[in-house]
């Protein structure tokens, strides 16, 4: 037995093939803090040995699929990034990003891995601030990668679909897209290579990623002129018309949305919603063909509505009275079909003041 085993009567082969790659990816930094020893060989065998990272994928991905991450900061930087330890049901922070540009943070979570870039919204832009940074939890890496991405700065409208993230660069003056912006070539990025090829550019709006029943992700859009609903085939790289909307939508935001976000769940059609300002309205050609209101729901400037992968989300920030922010928390709303009504179920709350920036689930 050698004083720098990892584990003292069993051999390093042993440990690092049978036992760290199955300990939960949130003991990590504590195994890198034991001694000297665990932090080299963790930091040389499950970093660069293809077989145990594999291996340790295997083992970390059911445990990360699905988790919430959530990015805290403001419009200029980000102040942490933190996932959601549901064995414990606490949040847990990711290392700091050194060298992450100023600028409101993005970020996409696929298979075990978390990407995170800045905007750089109209003259604010340039080559260097084209990065993305990439944190390998599923493979037991803790020190986030940093690589170049084409036009990364600009990726306002980005979407996770088939290990890859699609966005159609725009041009804005604004981070909130309050100028007109020009929709060019779409860029796409390999989130296992961080590779990125170009595609010609996309004539659709409102595109999302939705699951089927069976669990199967689906890339939905509108047409740009005529409100179709489209389905893309990523392997043509051609978008496919499924049926036409009947109606425009009143609001400037339109989804697909998954039919388990009704009450009961929806198991006919495809469900459309369009929402902004205080309302929404649902659209469901196999239910009726024509879009049916739903209630209200509190002031817009303290309660932002999102679709992620087919589910509504919404993240409310509860403020004192002097207006100073009191606390924030991400809730799950599903339509009450009967009633025709948003049922919200708290997912998670902060209970001290803090503004969530970006929220996204494990893909």
């Amino acid at each position: 037995m050698s004083d720098t085993d990892l584990i003292p009567g069993l051999c390093d082969e042993l440990a690092l093939e049978n036992i760290l790659p199955r300990l939960p990816w949130y003991t990590r930094p504590v195994c890198r803090a034991v001694s000297n020893s665990w932090r080299a060989l963790m930091d040389s065998a499950l970093q660069y040995d293809a077989h145990l990272l594999n291996t340790t994928r295997n083992f970390q991905l059911p445990l990360l699929q699905d988790t919430p991450l959530v990015s805290l900061g403001n419009d200029s930087e980000v102040l942490q990034i933190l996932i959601l330890d549901r064995s414990q049901g606490s949040w847990r922070k990711l290392p700091p990003i050194e060298g992450l540009p100023v600028g409101r943070a993005q970020m996409v979570a696929w298979s075990g891995m978390v990407f995170v870039w800045t905007l750089a919204p109209g003259k604010s832009w340039s080559h260097s601030r084209d990065v993305i940074f990439k944190l390998d939890i599923g493979r037991a890496k803790w020190t986030w990668d940093r690589t170049p991405a084409r036009r990364a700065s600009n990726w306002f409208d980005a979407i996770a679909f088939g290990g890859k993230i699609y966005s159609s660069w725009e041009y804005r003056r604004s981070v909130y897209g309050i100028h007109p912006s020009v929709k060019l070539d779409v860029i796409v990025y390999d989130m296992e290579t961080g590779t990125c090829d170009t595609i010609e550019k996309w004539f659709v709006s409102g595109a999302g990623v939705v699951l089927s029943p069976a669990g199967d992700e689906i890339l939905y859009g509108f047409h740009d002129k005529t409100m179709e609903l489209m389905r893309y085939e990523a392997a043509s790289n051609a978008w496919k018309s499924q049926e036409q909307i009947t109606g425009k939508p009143e609001f400037r935001t339109t989804k697909v949305v998954s039919g388990d976000c009704f009450e009961p769940a929806m198991e006919v059609g495809t469900n459309v919603i369009s929402y902004g300002g205080e309302a929404m309205r649902w659209y469901n050609s196999a239910v009726q063909e024509a879009w049916v209101a739903i209630e209200k729901w509190p002031r817009t400037d303290r309660f932002k509505v999102l679709v992620i992968r087919g589910a509504i989300y919404a993240i409310s920030r509860m403020v004192y009275s002097s207006g100073s922010l009191k606390h924030c928390e991400i809730l799950r709303g599903k339509i009450d079909v009967a009633n025709r009504r948003l049922v919200w179920d708290a997912v998670a709350e902060f209970p001290f003041p803090v503004t969530i920036t970006c929220f996204v689930r494990m893909a």
